[in-house]
């Protein structure tokens, strides 16, 4: 069997440095060509170092950003709604709803019927009669999704 050279010595000639921004350590030229970061490393803290994940976290956590602020909204909706389902008012206008800050258009599902439109949020799910001009809050009999 051949034994392969293993060299005690890195050149650096291509110029090759770790994607992630934050480090840019060389890389040498003896490591494969398709090598863009730096290995893993353990630190004597015991914590580990690795370039990759920590460049694809950022790409990662700036593409969920809008999922994030979408799940807080329907949040935020979830519990004005719960408010006003608590306080079992007799008849709720739009009036009512703006003010509270709850907004139809922004429901995380639609459907019409006829003259009736249902508007569903998380746990609740908003009725809303366009003869009458009433609107009707309910909850959930049954899980939405």
């Amino acid at each position: 069997m051949k034994k392969k050279h293993q060299f005690d010595f890195h050149t650096f000639f291509d110029n090759r440095k770790c994607k992630f921004s934050k480090c840019q350590y060389p890389i040498a030229d003896q490591e494969h060509a398709t090598r863009e970061y730096c290995p893993k490393e353990v630190l004597p803290d015991g914590t580990i170092k690795n370039c990759k994940d920590d460049y694809w976290a950022v790409i990662k956590k700036e593409a969920k950003t809008i999922y994030k602020e979408m799940e807080l909204f329907h949040k935020m909706m979830a519990e004005r709604l719960d408010h006003l389902f608590i306080l079992n008012l007799p008849t709720i206008t739009v009036d009512i709803l703006e003010s509270t800050g709850i907004e139809l258009t922004k429901s995380l599902f639609y459907r019409k019927e006829n003259e009736i439109s249902y508007f569903y949020f998380i746990d609740y799910f908003v009725t809303y009669n366009s003869i009458n001009k009433q609107l009707k809050i309910s909850k959930h009999e049954n899980e939405l999704f």
